[in-house]
This record gives structure tokens, sequence and C-alpha cells, in this order.
């Protein structure tokens, strides 16, 4: 790996919107999804260095969204990582849901992809939300759970199976490469990057970093970025990692 100083680094666009709780950019880069406190889905198109106001679509839930997702294909679907509780007899369950928003520029509706219901313990909030790049694939990872999941999508949006990954820390962030070939994974818990086979669902590479990564993106060309516990960025070439 080479270490990559970013402290110097200016942006192109400096913009100033609402509090957020999340955000995401489209696949195309060409707009902005974010999560407002008060619980809106912000949108907000970017031309020439300057970022637009678009409408606002309110949603019921608040600051229980912690994770965002834009279809790759289909920027008007939005998935939505959320968290509320629900009563079985005494007791009061949390239940984990992704909702997929669909914008067409004149209606809105919403549609469950999944459910995570935990009746042993809480199992925090969402730290990751993705689509495959083909779009056919949802990856979901919770912060207080040591595993991540996969799940196949149908044309309908439900779930027609899914596959979990397990042997991980807690605080897991995740991604697809660029060809859907590989999952990489970050966790703060047991400091590792591990590349997986998604087939096999088995890790194929695994590599314990000196400090805990919290953040991490998968470029087209797939570089991996992960940082955390140091002034700088630590560069991995994929094709590199898993052909040892």
């Amino acid at each position: 790996p080479e270490w990559v100083r970013l402290s110097e680094a200016k942006p192109v666009t400096v913009w100033k919107g609402p509090e957020t709780l999340v955000a995401t950019l489209s696949r195309d880069g060409r707009r902005i999804f974010a999560f407002k406190p008060g619980g809106a889905i912000c949108e907000y198109e970017i031309e020439k260095d300057q970022v637009r106001e678009g409408k606002s679509t309110p949603t019921e839930w608040g600051g229980t969204t912690r994770a965002i997702a834009v279809h790759p294909t289909n920027p008007n679907r939005i998935l939505l990582g959320t968290i509320f509780h629900k009563k079985a007899g005494i007791e009061v369950i949390p239940v984990y849901r992704a909702w997929a928003y669909v914008f067409d520029r004149s209606t809105q509706s919403v549609a469950d992809y999944l459910t995570v219901t935990s009746s042993q313990s809480l199992l925090g909030f969402y730290t990751t939300l993705a689509f495959s790049n083909k779009g056919d694939h949802v990856l979901a990872a919770l912060s207080e759970s040591k595993t991540f999941s996969v799940h196949t999508l149908t044309g309908q949006g439900t779930n027609a199976n899914s596959k979990t990954f397990t042997h991980h820390g807690k605080g897991i962030r995740a991604s697809f490469s660029h060809d859907d070939r590989w999952i990489v994974s970050i966790s703060a818990e047991d400091r590792t990057l591990r590349v997986w086979d998604p087939n096999l669902e088995a890790a194929v590479f695994q590599k314990t970093l000196d400090y805990e990564p919290t953040i991490f993106a998968v470029a087209e060309n797939d570089f991996i970025i992960a940082t955390g516990g140091g002034p700088g960025v630590d560069i991995w070439r994929l094709t590199d990692l898993v052909q040892k």
C-alpha cells in the first residue's frame, strides 16, 4: 500500500445545504440525495459546479435513518435503512428495514425490500446499504452485528434469496467491486480489511490494519480506499489482493 496525504485537497464545489444525517451521490454524479433529521429526502442537482435544490419528499422515519443508497441505473430508486420498534407481548423488539422510495418526478411509492428483526439485542443502525453495480442485489450491514448479508432482488423488489457472511467484527462497512465479482469490507472492531467471494461466501483475503478503519470506498478501477486512525489514506489495488 501507499500512504497518501489528502489534508490539502480542496473541493470543486463548496455547498452548504440543510443539516443531514446521511447523503449520497447518484452514480452519474449529477444528483445528491440527502436525508434530513426531520425525516425528509432532499434532492439536489449538480450543474457546472453549482448545486440546485430540487424537491423534498417527507418520510415517516425521522432520525432513525442512517444509510441511503441510489440504484446504479435508475437514480429515481432510493433505499433508506431505518429502525423502528414493535411490541410483542411485553417485549419491545427492534426491527431493521430498508425502504425503497421510487421517484418518477410525479409520484413516489414505498416498498419493503428487506427486514431484519432482532429478538435478542439492539443491533444498532445500518452502516451499509449498497446496490450491486447491476442493481440486482442489495448488500446490508448493521453496526452492532458481526455479519453482513447480500439479498437477491426480483423484478418486484422483493427478496428471492439471501446470503450471510460471518467471522467478522462489529462496525462493518462493505461494497461490491465494479464488476460485482468481489465484496470488500472493513470492520472497526477487528481492524481488518477483507475481500470476499460472493459465490463461495468466504473471505479470500484478510489484512489486519494498525488503526480502526471507519470509512472506505471502492473506485471503478477497483482501488480500495480505507481510512481512519491516521492523517492519511491507505490505497490498495483489489487485483493485487485477490491474486495473493
